[in-house]
């Protein structure tokens, strides 16, 4: 049987930086996503196990990330990931990425569910089976906040169209591209001059292409929260970011 806890080398190159030559939240959450893959294709539930053998697909539903601090273009890293003891409809799932001395300078905890591939029904997590008889208990971030302000049109950034870069293997909006989304609520002078110590995103329901979101962003002078709705104001996603 495989490991429950799965690690692999890296490094912060410029794919995954952003406009300051520092790793940015999205880069950090495709490293990251990269090695859940190999990890769940070893533990024999990976893509298209899962949609292969049970007709579902992989989502995520949440995550979080705390920040001690962004690693540099040309800094070498291990990410660590590990799953937690499945709930009833949810897969909790670890991360950690450590610089060349081993100490941390991200930590992430996301919130998985696998859906029915034509009804997009959540299906049960015992549909997988038992895959591990124990599970690590440790989990390296804090629960969910729960952040949340109330916008108003004076909140408005900008408008998005969905087109075909955004869309991922399932035909819906790639969950890094809702990072994106969330990211360009800002701008470069702005990020210049925050250091930003958590972010979280909450996917409240999917997207297509020909879609149109409004983003919105209010701060209560700590953090920030970031709404994306359609035109007929149905949330999509919701983010918080505190420096």
């Amino acid at each position: 049987m495989t490991e429950n806890i799965f690690s692999m080398q890296s490094s912060i190159n410029v794919s995954n930086v952003g406009f300051d030559g520092r790793l940015s939240i999205a880069g950090a959450m495709s490293m990251f996503q990269y090695a859940v893959t190999l990890h769940t294709n070893a533990m024999g539930v990976g893509y298209n196990d899962v949609l292969n053998k049970h007709g579902a697909k992989w989502v995520i539903a949440k995550v979080r990330f705390e920040i001690d601090r962004f690693m540099e273009n040309g800094e070498s890293a291990t990410i660590v990931t590990w799953p937690l003891k499945p709930g009833i409809m949810r897969f909790g799932r670890c991360f950690e990425l450590l610089d060349a001395d081993r100490k941390s300078c991200i930590n992430a905890y996301t919130d998985w569910c696998i859906i029915d591939k034509d009804s997009f029904e959540v299906l049960r997590s015992d549909k997988l089976g038992e895959l591990f008889p124990e599970y690590l208990t440790r989990r390296v971030v804090k629960k969910y906040s729960n952040f949340s302000l109330k916008l108003n049109d004076s909140d408005f950034v900008y408008k998005k169209i969905i087109r075909l870069s955004d869309l991922d293997i399932n035909g819906h909006v790639n969950n890094i591209s809702y990072i994106k989304m969330a990211q360009d609520c800002f701008s470069c002078a702005e990020m210049r001059d925050i250091h930003i110590k958590t972010f979280e995103m909450n996917y409240k329901r999917q997207c297509f292409e020909g879609d149109a979101l409004c983003l919105y962003r209010g701060t209560d002078g700590q953090g920030f929260y970031i709404e994306a709705v359609t035109d007929n104001n149905e949330k999509v996603f919701t983010a918080t970011v505190n420096k």
